[in-house]
């Protein structure tokens, strides 16, 4: 007995050993990266490389409370990964909150009159500004009032492809003070488009502006060719110093590096904590695997490239010198086995989190996404290659039971989740809403080849109060063939068209160009101007199958090469058991966030 209880020991001393746990703090040396000598963020990661060749178990590095402000991008490759099947996991220590973030403050603001005050920011270009925690307005007219879908707007009344230039009304636009770094920011359907202003004619009580070069030669002038143009649609101005006019507003006059803010009521500048965005990527994990990151707080990152101008196509990719998609401002590339569990990912510059080129068997569960410039979560393999090779597709992913919100609120076609050929990929118990766009978009290319794109599902989702903007979109929305592709079991409700949004459609499911062999059933639809929508060829070989949709709402579906059977229309929200069952399902199951998001109902 007493040789068994010595064994027993032993063994629990050689797993005490193997438990390799590191400390890191804001203001970390050295590199002992112990609790007592906590080092830094770049320290540690020497530290497990020296650690993970011999892995025996998980390494963990607590990151001590506070805010861990970079001066460079952190840089994860094989190296710094979990080895032996076990992972290297970042977790905040305890109950300390602790945010990495990509932006620095700026302090010393003084008051210029009319309520204004400015400070010197010597930094490079950006444009967002966050205010105790909140995001500040870039100055613009009309002045932004409504947060849901970010207007009101003026309407342009007219444009031109041959003379490349739009009409709007003579008394909208003014000889304001830089004209050509101001903004003509275009709501093209299921698009946003911002054009720099080059000049502008004066023609009795209309007005023609010109943009600027490479705006004017990207864009096609097409009527009902991406980005959408039509005879009229939303627009505003935004990003000049004769546009700061009310509380809430800022501008950046780089040319004198000197940044400029109306105070909110009650808002003091004397202790205003005030960030501005200056890392483009908080992580770059390329050739890594087995790293998890959890309980902490990513933020702050930039993107200024749309100062060089920005033309949509969709879901966040963009047109012309810099086509492709917006970056992410945490990449994962050529990385499998990562986790993102339980954190905070919010106030980014471009896209949140962004998967690409043969990332596969990765996890985004129980967190908080929101307030994000672009897409909140990016999964695709190549942006224009349909068929990568097996070692470079993105397969096996799941993202779950995470909160996205807000997103899309710069760039507003953006998307919730975007994954576009992929292979597998799992995308359940999340709740999406409060969005200009759609919630969740699968698929690519607008084709029915066949390529990776396949057996993915979609499945368990509470999506709502979206397409609060834009239409032509859904709150799931597909594009090309998947084989094996299923949408099912989501709740889909509060999808309503307002002053905003244009006349083409806006669905709870929308089966768009090429999508083929989807299977849609047991969804509850809530509201919505159409319920099912797949009318748009090719479209064939898809399945809609006991889906409960209310009376009322429109149902557009190609019959010739589908087979739709016992779909089910209720009256007055009276859901029957096995709806209602779904609806109780739909959502996070798993609650972690280290916030609560304020749900838009």
């Amino acid at each position: 007995m007493k040789n068994i209880a010595l064994l027993l020991l032993f063994f629990l001393f050689v797993n005490a050993k193997a438990q390799v746990l590191l400390y890191v703090a804001p203001d970390g040396k050295g590199d002992k990266c112990s609790l007592k000598r906590p080092c830094s963020l770049v320290a540690v990661q020497q530290k497990v490389a020296d650690f993970s060749p011999s892995m025996a178990s998980d390494i963990i590095v607590y990151l001590l409370g506070g805010r861990y402000e970079l001066d460079t991008t952190l840089t994860f490759s094989e190296r710094h990964g979990g080895r032996n099947g076990f992972y290297v996991r970042y977790k905040r220590f305890g109950d300390q909150s602790s945010s990495i973030s990509g932006g620095v403050r700026i302090d010393n603001w003084l008051e210029v009159g009319g309520g204004i005050y400015k400070a010197f920011y010597g930094g490079p270009m950006f444009r967002q500004l966050y205010v105790n925690g909140v995001r500040a307005t870039r100055a613009r007219s009309p002045n932004r009032v409504d947060e849901r879908n970010f207007g009101p707007y003026y309407w342009y009344k007219g444009w031109e492809a041959e003379g490349r230039r739009v009409r709007v009304n003579a008394s909208e636009i003014q000889t304001w003070a830089g004209i050509q770094d101001i903004e003509m920011v275009i709501k093209h359907h299921w698009n946003q488009a911002r054009y720099r202003i080059d000049r502008f004619e004066i023609k009795g009580d209309h007005a023609w502006v010109y943009f600027r070069e490479p705006e004017m030669s990207t864009e096609p002038w097409q009527k009902g060719c991406c980005p959408g143009w039509a005879d009229k649609q939303p627009f505003h101005f935004e990003n000049s110093i004769d546009l700061l006019d009310v509380p809430g507003e800022w501008f950046f006059d780089e040319s004198s590096a000197e940044v400029y803010y109306h105070p909110l009521e009650g808002e003091s500048m004397k202790n205003a904590v005030v960030v501005a965005p200056v890392q483009n990527l908080l992580l770059n994990i390329d050739g890594a695997s087995h790293l998890s990151f959890e309980g902490l707080i990513f933020e702050h990152t930039n993107w200024a490239m749309p100062d060089e101008a920005r033309i949509g196509i969709q879901a966040g990719a963009r047109r012309g010198y810099s086509a492709g998609f917006i970056p992410g401002g945490i990449r994962i590339v050529r990385s499998n086995n990562i986790r993102f569990d339980g954190n905070v990912v919010r106030f980014f510059g471009g896209m949140g989190i962004e998967f690409s080129h043969s990332s596969y068997n990765n996890v985004v569960r129980g967190n908080l996404i929101t307030e994000i410039a672009s897409n909140g979560i990016q999964v695709y393999s190549d942006v224009w290659n349909p068929n990568p090779d097996t070692a470079h597709e993105c397969k096996g992913d799941s993202i779950d039971n995470n909160y996205i919100t807000k997103v899309a609120r710069d760039y507003t076609g953006g998307v919730g989740i975007n994954a576009t050929y992929v292979n597998g990929i799992v995308i359940e118990h999340n709740e999406i809403f409060d969005l200009p766009y759609t919630a969740i978009s699968i698929g690519w290319g607008w084709t029915d080849a066949t390529t990776n794109l396949k057996n993915n599902k979609v499945r368990y989702n509470d999506i709502h109060h979206v397409m609060q903007l834009h239409d032509d979109g859904a709150g799931i929305y597909s594009l090309s063939k998947a084989p094996g592709t299923e949408f099912s079991n989501n709740y889909i409700h509060h999808i309503n068209r307002g002053n905003w949004n244009e006349d083409w459609p806006m669905a709870a499911i929308y089966l768009d160009k090429g999508s083929c062999y989807y299977t849609i059933e047991r969804n509850v639809i809530g509201s919505a101007p159409r319920a099912l929508s797949s009318w748009n060829k090719p479209n064939y070989g898809n399945t809609f199958r006991q889906n409960w949709y209310l009376k009322g709402d429109e149902i557009v579906v190609r019959t010739e090469g589908n087979v739709f059977e016992n779909n089910i229309e209720i009256e007055g929200e009276k859901w029957p058991g096995e709806a209602l069952k779904v609806i109780e399902e739909a959502g996070p199951q798993i609650v972690r966030p280290l916030l609560t998001p304020v749900q838009s109902r």
